[in-house]
């Protein structure tokens, strides 16, 4: 990732292909929306930093530990192919975090890669169970978005429609990625959490009993190139005029 590593979000954006005017009227857009409730978003590629954040807000109970691939510790996840979102309220603590990985899956899918993907090549390890076809059509390169975190003192603010999207329009935008994916929750997706996120593309079918995360009952989530761009013009037409949503 040829970066630097920490960045306004405005200013950290190589579009490098598709709607260049409509792109940076999004991120102009939900830079002002984050700024109106305090706080100012940054691209960063310290994972070092994600990690320690990580550790302290789960100590706290304010968090979960964060999923292995974006751990040094497990796997080979750096600035090459990583960034975060930080967002940074006004006494210049980290209130806000959203992390993005890139994978080349050219002539590979992520049914393919699914044990690197939930254990980060880990040699050994509980069985998992992989019962998603749509997990055979991700392939090319593929970001995946996840370990979303407000603080408790900036939950409620509409945040949680923004940051999944700033970071998928980051990747599309500097990497020209095919599919931005997640893996959720079960009670998440009941709770709407995906679709707040603004994913369609929800298929449930992934196991991994005896995850160090816990039993993990996931859905994909997932979104193609074409639907992001629907996605981000979209949100700019109905939030042309935005004001504080509760998430």
């Amino acid at each position: 990732m040829n970066m630097h590593t920490d960045l306004r979000l405005p200013d950290a954006v190589t579009v490098k292909g598709g709607p260049i005017t409509e792109i940076a009227s999004f991120l102009l857009r939900v830079d002002k929306i984050a700024r109106e409730r305090g706080i100012r978003l940054r691209v960063r590629t310290d994972i070092d930093e994600l990690v320690a954040l990580n550790r302290r807000e789960t100590e706290r109970g304010n968090w979960y530990p964060l999923f292995p691939i974006f751990d040094p510790a497990c796997n080979a996840v750096d600035a090459s192919n990583a960034y975060w979102i930080s967002g940074i309220n006004d006494a210049g603590e980290t209130v806000v975090a959203q992390a993005g990985r890139l994978f080349d899956w050219r002539g590979t899918t992520l049914a393919d890669e699914m044990e690197s993907v939930l254990y980060a090549g880990t040699p050994e390890h509980p069985p998992f169970h992989v019962r998603c076809p749509a997990a055979h059509g991700v392939s090319g390169t593929v970001c995946f978005s996840g370990s979303t975190w407000f603080h408790p003192d900036y939950r409620r603010l509409g945040l949680s429609r923004i940051l999944p999207r700033v970071s998928r329009v980051f990747a599309y935008s500097n990497f020209d990625t095919d599919w931005t994916i997640s893996m959720v929750k079960r009670e998440l997706v009941e709770k709407n959490i995906a679709a707040a996120y603004g994913y369609t593309d929800i298929q449930f079918g992934i196991w991994a009993p005896g995850h160090p995360l816990g039993n993990l009952d996931l859905a994909l989530v997932r979104m193609p190139r074409a639907e992001l761009l629907s996605d981000l013009r979209r949100f700019v037409a109905e939030r042309g005029a935005v004001g504080r949503q509760v998430a």
